[in-house]
Order: C-alpha cells, then sequence, then structure tokens
C-alpha cells in the first residue's frame, strides 16, 4: 500500500497539507512545527494501547514531512500529486524513520526547560488539550498519554481548563471526563507515581545526581545514541523535543498517485 493510501486509510486523507494541518503555502518552520506535534502524539514509544497503529501513523507522518520540507519533492507533489516512496510501513524501516525525527529534532536539557516554561499555561497548551480531549473523548488516561509536557500535577488545572471549554460550549461534554470515578484518579495518580519514582532510580543507577550531570550524559548520548541507558532518554526526546535544521534521510523509490 502505499504513502496516500495509508494517509486516507489512517487518517482519512490523501492531502498531505491536511494531514499535517497546515496550508499549502506554509513555511518549512511552519511545517516542521506542525510534524512535530503530531508526531509526538503517536510516536511509539508513548502509545502503549496499540503500538502497530502507532507506529504506522508516525511513519506516515514523518514520509509527508519528509515530501514538503524537500524541495524538490514538494514542486512535484504540488503539481503532479505524486510522492516518493521509501519502503512498507513496518517495524523494520521504524528506526530509520525515528533517526529521520531525531535529526530535525535537536534535545538538550536548556532546551527542554525553555520549551517547557513557554508551552505550560499558555493558549497552545489549551488549544492542544481541548484538541486531544475531544479525540480522546474524555478518557483522561489517553489524554495524559497524547498531551505533552505534563505531569500527574496538571490534572486539577487541566480539569478547569475543559470543564470552563464545556461550559462555553467549545468542546462536548464526555461521561467519561464528567463522570470519572475517584478510583480511577486514584489508580491513575499511583501509575504517575510508580513511574516518577522509576526514572529517579533510573538517574541513580547512572550517577545522575543534579542538573548539570544530566545535561552533560545528554551531550554524550547525542554522539552515541546506542549506549547509555537506551530507551530512557528516547521517550525525553520524544516528550519534549526542540526543532532545529537536520540532515534529510536519503528514502527515495517507486512514486504513488494521489
Amino acid at each position: 500500500m502505499g504513502l496516500l493510501d495509508e494517509c486516507e486509510k489512517l487518517f482519512e486523507t490523501r492531502d498531505l497539507y491536511e494531514l499535517l494541518s497546515v496550508a499549502k503555502e506554509s513555511s518549512e518552520t511552519e511545517i516542521k512545527r506542525a510534524y512535530r506535534k503530531l508526531s509526538l502524539r503517536v510516536h511509539p514509544d508513548r502509545c502503549q494501547d496499540d503500538t502497530e497503529t502507532a507506529t504506522k501513523k508516525f511513519q506516515v507522518l514523518s514520509k509527508a514531512s519528509k515530501i514538503l520540507l524537500d524541495k524538490e519533492s514538494r514542486e512535484i507533489y504540488d503539481r503532479e500529486g505524486t510522492v516518493d516512496e521509501g519502503g512498507e510501513l513496518n517495524e523494520e524501516n521504524l528506526k530509520n524513520w525515528t533517526q529521520y525525527w531525531k535529526t530535525l529534532f535537536h534535545f538538550t536539557v536548556d532546551d527542554l526547560k525553555k520549551f517547557e516554561d513557554s508551552y505550560k499555561f499558555s493558549e497552545e497548551e489549551a488549544s492542544d488539550l481541548k484538541t486531544i480531549y475531544v479525540e480522546c473523548e474524555g478518557d483522561m488516561d489517553l489524554i495524559f498519554e497524547k498531551q505533552i509536557c505534563c505531569t500527574i500535577e496538571d490534572e486539577t488545572r487541566f480539569r478547569e481548563i475543559l470543564l470552563q471549554a464545556i461550559k462555553a460550549d467549545e468542546v462536548p461534554s464526555f461521561d467519561k471526563f464528567v463522570k470519572e470515578s475517584k478510583a480511577k484518579r486514584n489508580r491513575r495518580k499511583r501509575k504517575f507515581e510508580k513511574e516518577a519514582q522509576e526514572v529517579k532510580e533510573s538517574m541513580n543507577d547512572l550517577g545522575i545526581d543534579n542538573e548539570s550531570d544530566l545535561k552533560q550524559l545528554i551531550l554524550q548520548r547525542q554522539s552515541n545514541r546506542e549506549q547509555q541507558m537506551g530507551n530512557f532518554f528516547d521517550q525525553l526526546e520524544a516528550k519534549y523535543a526542540k526543532p532545529t535544521k537536520g540532515k534529510k534521510s536519503s528514502t527515495r523509490g517507486k512514486k504513488n498517485k494521489k
């Protein structure tokens, strides 16, 4: 199945611009920003319930962004409605697209802090939260999986934002949200506390005592990502990355018509 067929199957559109929620005249920066936001929501490391579908969605978004970020490929797509294929969408070539993602989004501790500080409490965060709330039909467990830069301490604030949006008829009222039981909230809180403890223990195992040590270790990982702590920092990158100019991967192949 070709890329545009996969787009239609997974996202119900064959239009790459519509897929990334950008205008046809969008700049490279706008396309990168849209790709970052969408790819974070479906990154395989963050979707535990259906990793196969998440993997395919991640690959489709990556392919679409690569086409629109390449001047020649974008011109061909705009003119002819054809796209360069890069192999089947499966687990075997996921690593190539994950590396492509990393070349576009460079990560440091300072970047993480700046991005998080500017994002939290912003209109963009509130807008994303409302969008994800609708996508998840009010399921707070799923919302916390998809919403970036958040912890369990944000739940009360998120609820206030969403309740106000419901009252203003900006979003629908879902029973999963308004009638969520106290027991489910407590289970979610315990899950977050367990994950936080696991991160703390992992940092202790690596001898990380402060932010300076953490920054030094991440910088070492940038030069040799296959070493150190494996998936831990990849998950941090997937949740808090910042875009930068990077190299383009080479995955040209057959063409598929729109």
